[in-house]
């Protein structure tokens, strides 16, 4: 019995060890199998991480491209003396100054092409500026009258030509005359929406004296201060007589506020609007501007789809209805503008608004780089 047992004891110790002295084929082939997954969930991860690192490579250098091009941009256009034409993609400077070679004047013109942003000085070969440029945008002053007199508004200092309809006066204001309104004149001035009134986002100010106020309310009729409305597309700017408010509505959204003024005061007036309410402090979408402070009784923040407001816009008289007041230095910008502390100058000093779009062909990645530089 010792000897079977001997044999039997013997057996089962050798069969123990050899489990233990090795793995089996299915061992090894499961120690493989999940080797192999985690080297394929390390590559994932390192590529994955590459792919990244690679990517935030690509936004730096669009980054670093888009301000080396900006910054080229504003220091040409702070010499610029006329800003000439302006199309999407396209702008077109008259530049005067000084440097250690000696004074310049030149015309210098720039433009996107086939994804390049280009300069060139007139009668000179162009020169690459940026690339992977998808869109420039600039923006600025669009119309400027001194509305001094009639030649004003026929030949206005930037801008198309308006014309004068009416009795109209020529009254101090501010800066020495301005247009006047008067009751039973019948007078306004009118001038063109294309290329001055921006139908997604814009400003107008001007200084303004009323004959009226909201204790002595005047003819028992609204005064309108700017009219422009065309086909429900309402731009409208106007003393509600009967509510004794200021109000301005643009398709439909209006911002309101009981004025202050005496008759006979001169104020500053602004009118802003920015239909996608991004670009108005709180999200506004129309903004009124009194003294250069926000004045309203309640603020707009509905936004609206951009459409035209028609071929022409007015100041003053307006369906038999006369402003009563009158107006000085008239000036429309294609962006808002919430900042009026130039308005106590009278000469063409205007922000010119720069931007820049670039995109990385193999990522899809997209930089904006906006910038602003003031233009005499």
């Amino acid at each position: 019995m010792r000897h079977l047992d001997h044999h039997g004891d013997a057996g089962l110790g050798s069969r123990a060890r050899a489990r233990t002295s090795g793995l089996t084929l299915i061992e090894m082939c499961l120690a493989l199998a999940v080797l192999g997954i985690v080297a394929a969930s390390i590559a994932t991860t390192f590529i994955a991480a590459s792919d990244i690192v690679e990517k935030g490579r690509s936004k730096t250098e669009l980054v670093q491209v888009g301000r080396a091009a900006m910054n080229r941009l504003l220091a040409e256009l702070r010499t610029g003396t006329a800003i000439e034409a302006r199309a999407d993609n396209y702008l077109r400077v008259y530049c005067q100054g000084k440097t250690a070679a000696g004074s310049f004047a030149h015309r210098v013109e720039f433009w996107v092409e086939d994804g390049v942003l280009l300069r060139r000085v007139e009668g000179q070969d162009a020169q690459v500026l940026a690339e992977n440029v998808q869109a420039f945008r600039t923006g600025g002053l669009t119309l400027w009258s001194k509305l001094d007199e009639s030649l004003d508004v026929w030949y206005p200092q930037v801008g198309p030509g308006g014309s004068v309809l009416g009795g109209a006066d020529w009254d101090p204001v501010y800066f020495g005359n301005g247009f006047s309104s008067e009751l039973w004149s019948g007078a306004r001035v009118r001038f063109p929406t294309d290329g001055v009134l921006n139908a997604e986002c814009g400003t107008i100010e001007f200084w303004y004296e009323p004959e009226f106020s909201t204790e002595w309310r005047g003819y028992d009729k609204d005064k309108y201060l700017v009219e422009g409305a065309s086909n429900g597309a309402e731009f409208r700017f106007y003393f509600d007589r009967s509510a004794k408010q200021i109000k301005a509505k643009i398709r439909g959204k209006e911002v309101k506020w009981e004025s202050t003024w005496a008759p006979g005061a001169v104020v500053h007036i602004a009118l802003a609007w920015d239909c996608t309410g991004t670009r108005l402090p709180g999200e506004r979408t129309v903004a009124l501007f009194v003294n250069g402070e926000l004045c309203e009784d309640s603020d707009q923040t509905s936004t609206w789809t951009a459409e035209s407001f028609g071929s022409s816009f007015t100041l003053g008289e307006y369906n038999m209805y006369d402003a009563e007041a009158a107006f000085d230095n008239l000036r429309v910008y294609d962006y808002c503008k919430t900042d009026f502390s130039d308005r106590y100058l009278e000469q063409e000093f205007g922000v010119m608004r720069v931007g820049l779009t670039l995109v990385d062909d193999e990522t899809g990645q997209t930089v904006v780089i906006d910038s602003a530089v003031s233009v005499r």
